[in-house]
């Protein structure tokens, strides 16, 4: 992966822009190698293709800067049993999990285990355009470091991890005009899409807590959630943990008619549903573990200087390490040089935006 990779809404891409990642369509065919410089045919292209996004290399940190929690190896094994068994779900029902499914969410569990000091950063979670798919095995990754974070068994995280893959199962079901509309659903539509908890009931037959969180990852603490209505200690754990997973990566997601919500502001909206809508206990697990400046962001910090997050620390998501690259009075550093913004009382006032990341890059080459 290279070093300085930032995520791109394709409303904000420029030509001139490396990728940093490959695009591929949802079948696993390349449609734009990594290291390709964009034009703006390429640009085009992706809106053709319904890309929303892109990830792009401004070469401001040493190649292997962003560390996967989860290897590519691991996701594409994931992502073809995953497609497989959706296929499969449209039209059967009393589906259960593969043996291969288990093994794969077990080696997932057995690399966030080893590298529980490191953060889940959005910058490596974005790799397939098949947008259910790749929102399911996200949660599965989140659910299991939230897991983790609290001292869950390996036998109840990949229980978890296994309902966190299947959560959504239940979309199948549901029109592809109602589930990829561009742009807001209207109250019939809406009415239909509430409906896919249920139908994940009827597709699965499965252990106990993976139906129930199937069923009830839309629930809430405070009653106020579908299909039931549920509240506080009536929802099972599992679906509580996959709700706030859910909600992050939908929420981070960046769509076709709809740029993601940045990073600190979801967490943020998450930390004040603590004891509300979400478990508190859980949402702390969660946060501990999600970087809200992902490795490669470019950010203006409290100081005025500018740099690039190079490292984060659990427990810490508001404080990364940052590389600097122009003082508080906007001049070079030369070298740049590594910081914690903790120990210096400093803070991250803002992300820059691409244009804006962009053009610093070409002017420190």
């Amino acid at each position: 992966m290279a070093g300085s990779v930032l995520k791109v809404f394709l409303g904000e891409a420029l030509p001139g822009m490396k990728l940093g990642q490959s695009i591929h369509a949802a079948d696993g065919r390349l449609l734009l190698a990594a290291g390709t410089v964009l034009n703006d045919l390429h640009i085009g292209d992706l809106a053709k293709w319904r890309v929303p996004a892109v990830y792009v290399d401004l070469g401001l940190l040493p190649p292997g800067a962003v560390r996967p929690l989860v290897s590519p190896a691991i996701r594409e094994k994931a992502v073809r049993e995953l497609r497989e068994f959706f296929t499969l779900s449209q039209h059967a029902s009393h589906l259960q999990r593969t043996p291969e499914m288990e093994e794969t969410v077990a080696a997932i569990v057995d690399e966030v285990m080893r590298k529980q000091s490191s953060l889940v950063n959005l910058n490596e979670m974005r790799l397939y355009d098949d947008y259910l798919v790749s929102h399911s095995i996200n949660v599965c990754v989140l659910s299991v470091m939230t897991a983790l974070n609290m001292d869950w068994r390996k036998e109840q995280a990949v229980l978890l991890g296994l309902a966190g893959l299947l959560h959504d199962v239940g979309k199948v079901r549901v029109s592809p005009a109602i589930l990829l509309k561009p742009g807001p659903l209207d109250r019939e539509e809406w009415r239909e899409m509430k409906k896919h908890p249920l139908y994940a009931l009827d597709i699965l037959e499965e252990e106990p807590r993976i139906m129930e969180a199937a069923a009830g990852h839309h629930e809430s603490l405070d009653g106020s959630g579908y299909p039931y209505g549920l509240a506080g200690g009536n929802i099972s754990a599992f679906a509580r943990v996959i709700a706030i997973a859910d909600l992050y990566d939908a929420m981070t997601a960046d769509r076709v008619y709809r740029r993601a919500v940045p990073v600190n502001e979801v967490l943020e909206l998450i930390y004040a549903s603590g004891g509300s809508r979400f478990d508190l206990p859980f949402v702390r697990a969660f946060v501990h573990g999600v970087a809200a400046y992902p490795v490669g962001t470019v950010v203006e910090l409290s100081d005025r200087s500018v740099g690039v997050v190079s490292e984060n620390f659990p427990g810490l998501p508001l404080y990364p390490r940052v590389r600097l690259l122009k003082d508080g009075a906007g001049a070079p550093v030369v070298p740049p040089r590594d910081i914690e913004l903790a120990p210096r009382r400093l803070a991250v006032n803002r992300p820059l935006t691409a244009a804006e990341s962009f053009s610093l890059s070409r002017s420190l080459r």
